[in-house]
């Protein structure tokens, strides 16, 4: 039984993914947009029909991006990534990129586990960096994803300029079904302001460079306000009832851990927090209870690279696992 299944699920990926040539003109909104960047970047018409000629409108996109893997509750959204196989592959990604994280982290100063665990969350240390075609991919959420229209409009901008400057082909690079790009998965906007030239050939490649991905991570969160040396999460101690609306506020810390204090909400344990340091409090749903932590402002950092908290709390959990494991590789 378990060999027909795998059978039937290799046949299955041997199939073709649902998709649909673009016509330009079916599409007056692409035109416009066809226009636009013709004003405002001095592209050539004819490049840009050729490039939309041969995108593919993609089902399956839609269908992904309907059911996001951050909409699952924490319990089953940490499974994913709180393994012993993320670690092991963490420690040998560590072990084999030990220089460029290294020199990663002294230069943005930020810890080499935290640089390590967005890579392993993102794509599982580069294995997973997407199967789609960039070019499908935004076009795709520009004209049938009216939710977020205009975010991806800018991403699809941004891609055309990418690929220019970089002399890429925009037909042939793959990536998320979002359109977010290489090991760290970069969107292409991120990918144009704050992608870097670790490896010092000249060009800031996220999909051929391991060092240039290593060095883009630490540079993102630096430049979105990592504080060296600070906390990210702590366990509280709870009491009273008057805290579960707290968490409902969101991920940017606004409240003292003194005025936590007032609500019942203490760190656990002994701690050297100045009480006036900002804070939030997030709830997360395991199985059968709600599990509670107060955060920090570098957890909100990590939020801007994923804005949902159970992002920041696998890369914060993966980074303790993955210390860890590297300070037993001896």
């Amino acid at each position: 039984m378990r060999r027909t299944r795998q059978l039937v699920i290799g046949l299955l990926m041997l199939l073709p993914i649902p998709a649909s040539a673009l016509e330009i003109t079916d599409y007056p909104e692409l035109g416009l947009f066809i226009d636009e960047m013709i004003e405002k970047h001095q592209f050539s018409e004819a490049t840009l029909n050729h490039i939309f000629d041969e995108a593919d409108l993609r089902d399956d996109i839609l269908e992904i991006i309907a059911r996001p893997g951050e909409a699952q509750p924490w319990y089953k959204y940490k499974t994913r990534f709180l393994t012993r196989e993320h670690v092991v592959r963490g420690k040998a990604f560590w072990l084999k990129n030990r220089q460029a994280i290294l020199q990663a982290s002294r230069t943005y100063h930020i810890p080499p586990e935290i640089i390590v665990a967005v890579i392993g969350v993102e794509t599982n240390y580069g294995r997973t960096v997407g199967r789609h075609r960039v070019i499908d991919a935004l076009t795709t959420l520009v004209l049938k994803y009216p939710k977020r229209k205009r975010f991806f409009r800018k991403e699809l901008e941004n891609y055309l300029l990418l690929t220019r400057e970089q002399h890429l082909n925009p037909l042939s690079i793959r990536g998320s079904y979002t359109g977010a790009i290489g090991m760290p998965q970069f969107m292409p906007s991120s990918y144009r302001a704050y992608a870097v030239d670790q490896d010092k050939d000249g060009s800031a490649d996220l999909v051929d460079s391991v060092a240039d991905a290593i060095g883009s991570v630490a540079n993102y969160l630096k430049i979105h306000g990592w504080e060296a040396g600070k906390p990210l999460l702590s366990v509280p101690d709870m009491d009273g009832d008057m805290y579960p609306w707290l968490s409902d506020i969101g991920n940017k810390p606004i409240f003292s851990l003194a005025e936590l204090n007032r609500y019942g909400i203490r760190v656990a344990g002994k701690n050297h927090i100045d009480p006036n340091t900002r804070v939030a409090l997030i709830s997360f749903d395991e199985e059968n209870s709600i599990d509670y932590r107060i955060v920090y402002h570098n957890f909100y950092v990590i939020t801007r690279y994923n804005n949902s908290p159970k992002y920041a709390r696998a890369v914060t959990e993966l980074s303790r696992l993955l210390k860890n494991a590297f300070r037993r590789r001896g």
